[in-house]
This record gives C-alpha cells, structure tokens and sequence, in this order.
C-alpha cells in the first residue's frame, strides 16, 4: 500500500472517530441537561431542607432574578430551615463553579447554568 493510500485510509478512520466523540459529546450533554431538569423540577422551596447543599445552593441559584452573593444564598438557604454557614456556603460554591454547575461572572457574584 503506497503512503498516500494509507493517509487516505487514516484520514478516514479519524474522520469516522471524531464523529463518534460528537455524537458521545451531544449524547452526554442530552443527559446533563435531563438530570438538571430533574434536579431542577424536583426540588421546590419547601424541599429545600431535605436536599443536600449543593442541591440547595444550586436550586437557590436558578430561583434568583440574577446573581446572587454568598450572604444572600445563606440567608434564602436560612429563610428555608436549613442550617447552613457562610463557610460551607462558599466552599460548595467553590466547587459547583469547579464542576461547571455555577458560574461566578462577577467577584462574589454567582449564577446557575
């Protein structure tokens, strides 16, 4: 086989696999937002007190008109009989931006996606 057929043969084969990433990509990201909806949905205001933090926190998030601050989290998360405080509050925040459920667009702001 001469080198510009196995070129041709390789340039296929990576055609076909980065196709499959999109597809897996567009799949995983499907079920991202399903689990979100869920989440979402499934947790209302009086729920806030039986979910964990981070669920609380991110429930907080979606509810809000804009950003909110880590004081006013807490005090939604207060307001709905948890008992959480302003250190845990920002350590979970801290790692919802890390794992890319909430965005800090503004310093001591935050966001839901």
């Amino acid at each position: 086989m001469s080198t510009s057929q196995l070129i041709a043969e390789v340039e296929t084969k990576l055609a076909v696999t980065r196709q499959r990433i999109a597809e897996y990509v567009a799949e995983a990201r499907g079920y991202e937002a399903q689990l979100a909806s869920l989440r979402s949905s499934g947790t209302r205001d009086g729920d806030i007190a039986r979910v964990p933090r981070t669920e609380a926190i991110v429930t907080t998030l979606r509810g809000a008109e804009g950003t909110l601050s880590p004081s006013e989290i807490l005090a939604h998360l207060l307001a709905s009989g948890r008992d959480d405080d302003l250190r845990r509050v920002t350590a979970t925040l801290d790692y919802l931006v890390k794992a890319g459920r909430v965005v800090r667009p503004e310093r001591g702001r935050y966001i839901s996606l």
